[in-house]
């Protein structure tokens, strides 16, 4: 049921017809979500942010410096983290920089990392700042996520997708903040946040 919440969450369509996609897509629930299903949500948002399906999905691994794509970053803040309404579009523009260099290596469809693709300059994502000197920025995207996965509109955002698939269609507010404290004081992990959850009366 968990891997099936995370499924949505970090959803990746297989229908549409991109290359690569249905070979890469087959081993996103065994390989990346499933085994990281309970633990940390920073972890799995790392993971998620390198899994070739989604870099395929989302046309990340045809970003480069000169012409970054936005979709992964725009929809990693809009669905993924912190929500509508918690970020703007400049925001946008320079998470898609951070994430260039982030690729699959066509020949295996593995995970690959191109420094020769990656922006180098000043960012500044949601009062996150980084100097962003040198050409391997990989770094970059595990810190980030950390970063993102730390946010209160990200713990209110995860607390309302358990709540929402485990207990109730529409949560109230103050469970709601009970639980994104949980997910905050036990730094992200998935498993006591939930345990918290299923205790309440």
């Amino acid at each position: 049921r968990l891997t099936e919440v995370w499924l949505d969450h970090f959803n990746v369509g297989v229908t549409v017809p991109k290359q690569f996609l249905p070979w890469v897509r087959f081993t996103y629930d065994t390989e990346v979500i499933r085994p990281r299903a309970m633990g940390p949500f920073s972890e799995l948002l790392k993971a998620v942010l390198r899994a070739p399906a989604m870099l395929t999905y989302l046309d990340q691994w045809v970003s480069t410096k000169e012409y970054p794509v936005e979709n992964l970053a725009r929809e990693d803040l809009e669905l993924h983290t912190v929500g509508l309404g918690n970020f703007a579009e400049h925001d946008v523009k320079a998470y898609s920089k951070l994430l260039t260099g982030a690729t699959i290596n066509p020949n295996s469809w593995a995970y690959e990392y191109n420094p020769k693709a990656h922006y180098t300059g000043p960012l500044h994502i949601l009062g996150y700042r980084t100097a962003n000197r040198s050409a391997n920025g990989d770094h970059l995207i595990s810190s980030f996520a950390e970063y993102l996965a730390h946010r209160p509109a990200t713990a209110r955002n995860v607390a309302r997708r358990l709540l929402v698939h485990y207990v109730e269609d529409n949560p109230a507010k103050g469970r709601g903040d009970r639980v994104s404290r949980q997910y905050m004081k036990h730094h992200t992990d998935i498993a006591a946040t939930l345990r918290y959850i299923v205790d309440q009366p």
